[in-house]
């Protein structure tokens, strides 16, 4: 789970819904 936190705040920018749904990180 670290690994998805580390991508979280790589994304954080990308992705402000992200947080809401991690697999929407994933699909992108």
């Amino acid at each position: 789970m670290r690994g998805e936190a580390f991508i979280d705040h790589s994304n954080s920018p990308l992705h402000p819904l992200k947080r809401n749904g991690k697999k929407e990180r994933t699909r992108s």
